[in-house]
């Protein structure tokens, strides 16, 4: 398990940085490169970036790259750019600690730090980029000092409008849990709170992004781990199993803690029904957890189904109607609880929806004459 989550922690680095930029400096004999205007030598030249100076550039299949200069943007030719994260690690970790040198941490000469000679962008990019490649360099090397030098930024800056720290210093954690948890309470133990704080913020921005990537299979999956779940905890026919260890089987099984991340699953089923018109999925849905449990005190389903009918009622009328009774009433009544409360903030149609009752009372007539 412990190796799953550290493959999954270092697969998802690409994915959640701010933005495709990432941290460079220049490879030119001359000393110096041009950054222009646009994407070839003909275009006028913006201004000139030098050695050990630090800039963010994109990577681009033609031969001009996009370098961010705080919110200016120029182009740089591919071969003049050598990115930090193609550096041997040991050159990384030199070349970040002269970073967090250069923005303020007091860095231990011993550990050589290499400060570049100036930053060609905006602080809050350069957190973003530098905090990303510590985390990296930390899950690699599991490196106290690496570790040190990250949360002593961390605590000096304000993180009230920025995550990322908060984010890497998850992903750090997320890498090797003990290291993190025994140097916290070995060094920084008068700041345990704000840092638990911290933890708590990042693992959260890391669920909803995990959520946010999941695929049209991947949430049927997790419709089926939620069933599983239900099952085994309502109807546990074995008294030395407990509801946690179901959750524990099902989180191993697919990834996702069940007494918290559902709310963002249904969320993004929800999305992806709408945006491809997917009413297998929505059958899904309304098969695996609907109508499975009527008498659920969950409120969450009848809500992202009202969310649904709201934003596409033809496509919830068109799957409700294919069901037989009495399965036709509990889903319309779930719809009608789900639609009022979110539309009307009431829990019932009497009066502010009759248009819904009338169409569902219309399609029930129907499936109940001979």
């Amino acid at each position: 398990m412990r190796t799953r989550l550290v493959l999954l922690l270092l697969s998802v680095f690409s994915s959640i940085s701010y933005s495709d930029f990432a941290l460079a400096i220049i490879q030119d004999d001359d000393g110096y490169t041009n950054i222009r205007s646009g994407p070839g030598s003909k275009y006028e030249i913006l201004f000139t970036i030098s050695e050990n100076e630090y800039f963010l550039v994109e990577k681009d299949v033609s031969n001009w790259w996009t370098v961010k200069n705080g919110s200016n943007l120029g182009y740089i030719y591919r071969s003049r750019v050598k990115f930090v994260s193609d550096m041997s690690k040991a050159e990384q970790v030199r070349r970040v600690l002269g970073v967090y040198n250069y923005l303020g941490v007091d860095i231990s000469p011993e550990k050589d730090p290499l400060p570049p000679q100036a930053i060609r962008t905006d602080t809050l990019d350069l957190r973003k980029e530098i905090n990303r490649i510590m985390a990296e360099l930390f899950c690699y090397s599991k490196d106290e000092y690496v570790l040190d030098a990250f949360i002593r930024y961390m605590t000096s800056v304000d993180n009230s409008e920025n995550n990322a720290e908060n984010k890497y210093f998850a992903i750090c954690r997320g890498c090797d849990e003990k290291i993190v948890d025994d140097f916290i309470g070995d060094t920084y133990s008068r700041n345990w709170r704000y840092l638990e704080r911290c933890l708590e913020v990042g693992n959260s921005i890391l669920l909803k992004l995990r959520i946010d990537a999941l695929s049209r299979s991947q949430v049927m999956g997790l419709l089926q781990a939620f069933k599983e779940y239900h099952i085994a905890t309502i109807h546990n026919m074995d008294p030395t199993t407990t509801e946690d260890t179901h959750e524990e089987v099902i989180e191993t099984k697919h990834g996702i803690n069940l007494g918290y991340d559902y709310f963002g699953v249904y969320d993004r089923m929800r999305d992806i029904i709408l945006e491809f018109n997917d009413e297998e999925l929505l059958h899904e849905f309304l098969k695996t957890i609907i109508i499975l449990y009527p008498a659920s005190a969950d409120e969450t389903p009848s809500w992202v189904l009202g969310e649904i009918y709201i934003e596409n009622e033809e496509l919830v009328l068109s799957a409700i109607s294919k069901y037989d009774l009495p399965d036709f009433d509990v889903v319309t009544a779930a719809l009608i609880y789900g639609y009022a409360d979110i539309e009307y903030e009431e829990e019932n149609c009497d009066e502010k929806c009759p248009e819904l009752k009338n169409r569902l009372e219309k399609i029930r007539a129907e499936k109940s004459s001979p």
